[in-house]
C-alpha cells in the first residue's frame, strides 16, 4: 500500500509540475513530458529520404546514437505509381523494416504524451517519440502540389492520402479517434502539427513546429514535371528536366508570388498562434523543403518568395526564442549560415543521397558550392545521413540581453544591463550530421548570445531576396527569355535521349526482356543478345 501510495503521489506531483511551467496561453497541438525525467541533454534526431526498397541498415546506426525523440521530416516512404493503393502499400513497406519499428518504438516509450480535444472536453494520452510530416514521394506524387490543377488529385482523393498518413504517423488516431471530439490534428486537413516537449526536473521547454507544404501548395512557375516520374522511360529525364526548369525560371525571375501558395491561410493562422506569445524556449521549426538555400535548382521557399517574406515578417513580428529551422528533400546533408551563424539544419538521404545517383557526385558538389557561395560557414555531407540536434537542458539561467525592447513581454525584468526574471533564456545545443554508419560528418555547437537568441532575425532583410536566386516580379519580358531556356532543356533533353536510350543503334531487335529487381529505373542494353533490363513495376507497362 505504501508503494502504491507513493507511486500515486509521484504521478500527481509529476502531472503538477507540467501544468504549472505550461504558461496559459501556449499554443500546442501535443505536449509530451519525458517518461524518465532528469536528463542533461535532449537529443532530437532529424532525417527524410527513406525507400524501404532500399537497404535499411541505416536505421541501426540511428538506433545507436540513443536519441531521445526524431523529426521525420517526409519522403518517410517512395511511391512506385501515383495511386492511393500504392501510397498504401509503400507506408506499409516502411512498417515491414524491423530496424525502423525498433527506433520507433523505443523512441515511443520515451514519452507520455497529452492531445487535448476541442471545446475544453479534456485530453487524450498516448505515447509517441518519433513526429513526421510528408514530402512528395510519401504525398505521393514527385514535386506534388495540393491545390494544383491536376486531374488525378482531386479533394476527395487528397482527403484519402491525408488520413493514410496520419493513420500511419500519428500514435493519437490508435487513442483519440473513438473520442466523441477528436483533437483537431486527427480532423483538419493537412498533416502540420507541434509539439511541446518538457522535462520537469529542469523546466526547460522545447517546440516542434512541423509544417506541411504540400497539402495547401499552389502549382509553381514552371510546370510540374515531377507527374511524369512513374512514367517508363522518361522518368529519369522528367526529373532532370525539372531541375533545368526551376533553375531556368530563377534566371529569369520566374516565381509564385501568390499569397497562401505554400502553406495555405489556415496553416499560417495557426503558425502565428504557435509562434507569437510561446513561452518555450527553443523552437525547431521543420520544413519538408529547404528555406534559406540559395540552390535554385531544388524545391524550396524561393521559388515562393511572397511566402518566404511572409515567414520572414511572421518571425520579427512574434520573436519566438531560439529558433532553428530544419529540412530535408535535396539528398544530402547541409548546414546553412546567415550573418554568421547557422540558422537552418537539412538532413536529407537515409536510404540513398546524391552521392550514389545517376548524377555525377563531383556536378552534385559543384552545384551545392556555387549556390551556398553566398553564405557564411556553410557545411555540407553528400553521402546518406541522418543528423542530431543535442540541446542543452540544463541552462544558467537568465543572460545578459540589453539588445532587446520588449523582453518584458517575454518575463524577463530588465535592470541596467542585465536581465533578470524567472523565464529561462534560450538553451546551448550541438548540431550533428552522421553518416550512414553513425560516423559523424558535420558538428557544430551554438551558445546563444542573447536571451531568445534571435539577433539573426532582427537583421532579417526586409524583402525574400536574401536567398541570391534572382527572383523578382513577373514581366511580360522574362517571358521570351523564359522560352529560350525552355528550348535550351528540351534540346538537352533530347541529348540526353540520344544519348542513353538503348535503341539508338542502327538494326536493333529486341530479343528478350529481362525484369531486374533492382530499384535502377534506366533502360539498358546487357550483353551482346540485345537483352533490355526494366524495373518490375514497368512490366504491365
Amino acid at each position: 500500500m505504501y508503494v502504491l501510495n507513493t507511486m500515486v503521489a509521484s504521478g500527481a506531483v509529476t502531472i503538477l509540475a507540467v501544468l504549472c511551467y505550461v504558461t496559459v496561453g501556449d499554443a500546442f497541438d501535443f505536449s509530451c513530458h519525458r517518461a524518465t525525467p532528469g536528463a542533461k541533454t535532449l537529443k532530437v534526431g532529424v532525417g527524410s529520404c527513406n525507400n524501404p526498397r532500399l537497404p535499411q541498415s541505416a536505421w541501426e546506426a540511428i538506433h545507436a546514437t540513443d536519441m531521445d525523440t526524431m523529426l521525420f521530416i517526409g519522403d518517410t516512404t517512395y511511391t512506385r505509381k501515383s495511386t492511393v493503393q500504392d501510397l498504401k502499400d509503400s507506408l506499409e513497406k516502411t512498417m515491414e523494416s524491423s530496424h525502423f519499428r525498433t527506433v520507433q518504438t523505443t523512441l515511443d516509450a520515451k514519452w507520455k504524451c497529452e492531445a487535448p480535444q476541442p471545446h475544453g472536453q479534456g485530453t487524450c494520452s498516448f505515447n509517441q517519440g518519433m513526429w513526421m510530416v510528408w514530402d512528395d514521394h510519401d504525398f505521393g506524387i514527385n514535386d506534388g502540389s495540393g491545390r494544383a490543377s491536376v486531374t488525378s488529385y482531386g479533394v476527395s482523393d487528397l482527403e484519402e492520402r491525408t488520413d493514410l498518413f496520419k493513420t500511419f504517423s500519428f500514435r493519437a488516431k490508435d487513442t483519440c479517434s473513438s473520442l466523441s471530439a477528436s483533437p483537431l490534428p486527427l480532423t483538419r486537413p493537412g498533416v502540420y502539427s507541434s509539439t511541446l516537449l518538457m522535462d520537469p526536473t529542469t523546466k526547460l521547454k522545447v517546440k516542434t513546429v512541423l509544417l506541411d507544404t504540400r497539402s495547401f501548395r499552389e502549382a509553381g512557375a514552371t510546370p510540374n514535371l515531377g507527374v511524369f516520374s512513374h512514367t517508363w522511360p522518361i522518368g529519369r529525364l522528367s526529373t532532370l528536366a525539372g531541375l533545368a526548369l526551376r533553375q531556368a525560371a530563377a534566371w529569369v525571375g520566374l516565381a509564385n508570388w501568390d499569397k497562401n501558395a505554400l502553406l495555405g491561410e489556415v496553416q499560417w493562422q495557426w503558425l502565428r498562434g504557435e509562434l507569437c506569445g510561446s513561452s518555450a524556449q527553443m523552437h525547431i521549426i521543420a520544413s519538408s523543403v529547404q528555406v534559406f538555400t540559395g540552390n535554385a535548382f531544388v524545391e524550396s521557399w524561393g521559388h515562393y518568395p511572397g511566402e518566404l517574406q511572409q515567414l520572414l515578417s511572421l518571425l520579427k513580428e512574434c520573436r519566438p526564442s531560439g529558433v532553428l529551422f530544419v529540412s530535408g528533400d535535396v539528398h544530402y546533408g547541409e548546414l546553412i549560415g546567415f550573418k554568421g551563424r547557422t540558422v537552418e539544419m537539412t538532413s536529407s538521404g537515409i536510404t540513398h543521397s546524391v552521392e550514389n545517383s545517376f548524377v555525377p557526385n563531383a556536378v552534385s558538389e559543384f552545384i551545392i558550392e556555387a549556390a551556398s557561395s553566398n553564405y557564411s560557414g556553410h557545411k555540407h555531407f553528400t553521402g546518406k545521413n541522418f543528423a542530431m540536434i543535442e540541446i542543452d537542458m540544463e541552462p544558467a539561467g537568465p543572460m545578459l540581453s540589453h539588445q532587446h525592447q520588449h523582453d518584458e513581454a517575454y518575463g524577463v525584468k530588465k535592470t541596467g544591463d542585465e536581465s533578470v526574471g524567472t523565464r529561462l533564456c534560450a538553451p546551448a545545443y550541438t548540431l550533428t550530421i552522421y553518416n550512414s554508419a553513425g560516423e559523424q560528418q558535420i558538428s557544430e555547437r551554438r551558445v546563444p548570445v542573447t536571451c531568445l537568441d534571435d539577433d539573426w532575425i532582427q537583421q532579417l532583410p526586409d524583402g525574400a531576396d536574401s536567398l541570391g536566386m534572382p527572383l523578382i516580379e513577373r514581366r511580360p519580358f522574362h517571358r521570351l527569355f523564359y522560352s529560350i531556356a525552355l528550348m535550351a532543356c528540351v534540346i538537352l533533353g533530347l541529348l540526353f535521349i540520344k544519348a542513353n536510350c538503348a535503341c539508338s543503334c542502327t538494326g536493333c531487335k529486341v530479343t528478350k526482356v529481362d525484369y531486374n529487381a533492382g530499384h535502377d529505373p534506366a533502360v539498358v542494353l546487357v550483353g551482346n543478345d540485345n537483352t533490355i533490363r526494366v524495373k518490375p513495376q514497368s512490366k504491365a507497362e
